[in-house]
């Protein structure tokens, strides 16, 4: 006689709560170069009221902001450099935060004329 498998309820429960399971908080970084195609660098000033009215309402539990060097490959082949800041941020894995993050991407592209601002998630798994 063959005994069919029949998984207990707690074992479903766990392999569905583990299907759907993500880490409920993210790590974000969002890479901002200071450098402009037709005009001066960004300033500090100029960046400290970007960090003001756009970065801090949408994430004002915390963040950090980080000084940085970038270079990257151009399509001519030279290599590009330029100052740059890093932004910082831990929180909640959900679409608003998701949107939150656009919004202050597609700001600073438009305030500034930059192309892109590079954005790196990850899990996090946060303990105070």
């Amino acid at each position: 006689m063959r005994t069919k498998f029949i998984p207990s309820f707690a074992a479903v429960l766990i392999a569905i709560a583990l299907a759907g399971c993500g880490s409920p908080f993210v790590r974000s970084e969002l890479y901002f170069g200071l450098s402009r195609a037709a005009g001066p660098e960004v300033t500090p000033a100029q960046w400290q009221a970007f960090v003001d009215e756009v970065i801090t309402p949408k994430f004002p539990e915390g963040l950090t902001v980080l000084d940085g060097n970038g270079q990257w490959l151009m399509h001519d082949g030279s290599l590009a450099k330029e100052k740059s800041k890093v932004v910082v941020l831990v929180h909640p894995s959900t679409n608003e935060e998701s949107r939150k993050l656009d919004e202050i991407r597609d700001e600073f592209k438009k305030r500034f004329s930059q192309e892109a601002v590079l954005e790196v998630d990850e899990d996090a798994r946060i303990k105070f």
